[in-house]
């Protein structure tokens, strides 16, 4: 399968993810030449990969499930990108069909000096944990196609993180971290002497890779501290990611060696969340880590947010009741990112062929370009203004001091306290 239009699907998956999302991207750059294979943490389904496609500096193949070309429409994208069918036990396919296609066109495309992408956990999951042990296949194919070329191919393999503020919400933030490339040609003797062995390490330290980019809670009960904290310290440079899994840590340790605290700790973290949600304020306002605009915010910012609402929100909106009533819980928020393109494109054209007919071509024109620039200018009018009400949140539900400042209460501090108690546990612990 070669791709057919990959400039194409480049151009969808970043309007998805801009649509859909705030992305902010951080770390290594992605090796622009030569063959690569990028390899992902899997939590929101269809989206991860629309997020890395979209933002990767070169087109990229991805490795799909086959279920995917099962279905109408997301199927002609998935063979527009060129995507490579992995089929699994589950896909319940006739006996004669195999991975020998997947891995014959894998090792083509390297050969070729191009760049796939994967999800060695296999399946997306919600849990704040690495699905491990990793899929081997993205081993073996590596392996398969050094050999393939004497071990001279230089095929790098690219670690990325993939984090969501709040994953299935409309215009949520995604952090996604870049870490540093590495080849595979150490892995030479191992592999002629004990293929499984050399498959083994290289997953190892694909794993390890992974784990050092995405915030991993070692027990369920720590999430929402984890969660709490995630909003409370995030910066766009992504500055407070290593604090963050020194907390995680930190609360591991806690966890099981003094529980007493750690229950305390989990109830004073549900009540400070029901606090802030009760009165509407954004932990993520006012931290020194955060630009002027998002620390402060203005309320002049409400007009390009209201047009992002108009021409690309209400279709989301719209999209999400559609879905919700012919879709399972665990699809809803997939079947919904899939509709909201066709259908924002369509209430779009319908405005703007409302403008050109009632008004002039020119009205017609301008309300098109206005719809294009709320959608670039959405992200960065939502953090201002959410800064704005966050802080206007906070002065009118006693939470500050001035409709200036951070939100001071004790029970804030407290928490601020233990998450640099924590961090501090989680770095000792080194």
């Amino acid at each position: 399968m070669h791709m057919e239009s990959p400039g194409l699907i480049r151009f969808i998956s970043r309007f998805y993810a801009r649509v859909w999302h705030r992305v902010h991207v951080v770390g290594e750059p992605v090796p622009t030449q030569g063959p690569v294979i990028v390899v992902a943490n899997h939590t929101a389904g269809i989206m991860d990969g629309a997020l890395v496609y979209g933002w990767a500096p070169r087109p990229l193949r991805t490795l799909i499930k086959y279920s995917i070309l099962r279905i109408p429409g997301l199927a002609t994208l998935a063979r527009l990108g060129g995507s490579i069918a992995v089929y699994r036990k589950k896909d319940n396919i006739s006996a004669d069909r195999n991975n020998n296609e997947a891995f014959s066109s894998v090792r083509e495309a390297l050969l070729g000096g191009e760049a796939l992408l994967m999800f060695p956990e296999g399946e997306s999951k919600s849990a704040w944990k690495l699905r491990t042990p990793l899929r081997t296949g993205t081993a073996r194919m590596a392996f398969n196609a050094e050999n393939a070329k004497d071990w001279k191919l230089g095929l790098r393999i690219v670690p990325v993180g993939i984090h969501y503020t709040d994953r299935d919400l409309y215009r949520s933030r995604v952090d996604i971290r870049v870490g540093k490339s590495f080849t595979i040609e150490s892995y030479r003797e191992l592999h002629e002497e004990d293929t499984r062995a050399a498959v083994t390490q290289l997953m190892e330290r694909i794993s390890e890779s992974l784990g050092d980019l995405v915030l991993q809670s070692a027990d369920e009960s720590d999430e929402p501290v984890l969660q709490l904290a995630r909003r409370c310290l995030h910066s766009r440079d992504g500055s407070h990611h290593h604090k963050l899994q020194a907390l995680a840590r930190g609360l591991d340790r806690e966890r099981t060696g003094d529980p007493a605290a750690h229950a305390a700790l989990l109830e004073r973290t549900h009540s400070l969340s029901e606090r802030l949600l009760e009165h509407g304020v954004d932990p993520i306002f006012g931290q020194t880590a955060q630009p002027p605009s998002e620390r402060t915010g203005s309320p002049l910012t409400v007009l390009p947010c209201l047009l992002s609402r108009l021409f690309w929100g209400l279709p989301a909106r719209l999209c999400t009741l559609l879905v919700s009533r012919a879709l399972p819980k665990d699809k809803i928020v997939s079947g919904t990112i899939l509709l909201t393109l066709p259908v924002g494109i369509l209430w779009n054209a319908l405005l703007v062929a409302l403008a050109w007919t009632q008004w002039t071509p020119i009205g017609g024109i301008g309300l098109g370009l206005l719809s294009l620039i709320a959608l670039v200018s959405s992200g960065a009018a939502a953090d201002s203004r959410n800064a704005y009400r966050g802080r206007r949140n906070a002065y009118n539900g006693g939470l500050a001091d001035s409709p200036r400042t951070l939100p001071i209460t004790r029970e804030f501090h407290l928490f601020h306290s233990e998450l640099d108690r924590l961090a501090r546990l989680g770095k000792d612990g080194d």
